[in-house]
């Protein structure tokens, strides 16, 4: 978001909104899609089918995301299959993803927090 002031009630709300979205989604990555295809085919096969679909919902954020998105993602199933919780994956990804909010809007010469 874009906000040029960033107060306790738009970070508040950024928070949550970024913990349901990427609950929501590490549950149908890791949850369903990994699970499903670990019982299914296996570990590698199943890694592999997550990997390219995981990595290709990055496409639209440029060709670096979509490439980190390859070791982070295998790191991530493999802690998944290991742990059989998706709370590391949720908890990280969430981490990261506020982190990069929160440190774009410190280093904006448009954004600050009030």
């Amino acid at each position: 978001m874009r906000l040029k002031e960033w107060n306790k009630k738009r970070i508040s709300i950024n928070i949550l909104a970024w913990a349901s979205y990427l609950f929501a989604y590490e549950f149908m990555f890791r949850g369903i899609l990994l699970i499903t295809c670990y019982h299914s085919f296996g570990f590698w096969p199943a890694v592999a089918i997550n990997l390219s679909l995981y990595s290709a919902t990055h496409i639209p954020k440029g060709l670096t995301e979509t490439i980190g998105a390859i070791p982070y993602g295998l790191l991530l199933c493999f802690i998944t299959i290991s742990t059989g919780s998706i709370a590391v994956s949720f908890l990280t990804h969430l981490a990261l993803a506020l982190s990069n909010d929160y440190f774009s809007v410190y280093h904006s010469k448009e954004m600050k927090f009030v």
